[in-house]
């Protein structure tokens, strides 16, 4: 069975080499508007016994962030693709949401292991490396600054018209 537990950023991995534009200004959001309690739900990452590391499975916009500002963030570690305490953790879901997480667990559990090492080859290795794809994303200042320009549209955007997860 998997577990949850709350660990630096920095000792997570990605497995895609992208973050989603709009869920990062949504989180941003959340953050800077303190509506923390809007966050998307916990991100489900698996252990690579093998190489000691943890792999997100999904989540990767919230692990960004809070890697950005360096502080600890609650995962679900499952165990397998088929997760049997999935669905006991993530209670407060939809059941359309808890359906689609437990699909994404499925059809990434095996893959994670084989983009994190995809991605490694081309130098990104942490979420840090994400996040500087994104010059808004270089440091917690620069994201400030940036939202402070964006503010209005991102509340107007983003919190206004919440679609809860």
């Amino acid at each position: 069975m998997g577990k949850l537990i709350s660990i630096e950023p920095k000792k997570l991995k990605p497995s895609q080499d992208y973050l989603k534009e709009n869920t990062v200004k949504f989180i941003l959001t959340c953050f800077y508007e303190n509506r923390e309690e809007l966050l998307p739900p916990v991100p489900i990452v698996r252990h690579d016994t093998e190489n000691d590391v943890f792999i997100a499975i999904d989540g990767h916009n919230l692990i960004a962030i809070y890697d950005l500002f360096d502080k600890n963030i609650d995962v679900y570690v499952a165990d397998s693709a088929e997760d049997e305490l999935l669905e006991k953790i993530f209670t407060e879901s939809s059941r359309e949401g808890l359906e689609s997480r437990k699909l994404e667990l499925k059809e990434k559990y095996e893959s994670v292991l084989y983009e994190y090492k995809k991605l490694k080859r081309v130098d990104i290795n942490s979420f840090s490396d994400l996040r500087n794809k994104y010059s808004y994303l270089n440091n917690e200042l620069v994201a400030r600054e940036f939202y402070k320009q964006h503010r209005k549209e991102y509340i107007n955007n983003y919190l206004h018209n919440i679609t809860m997860w």
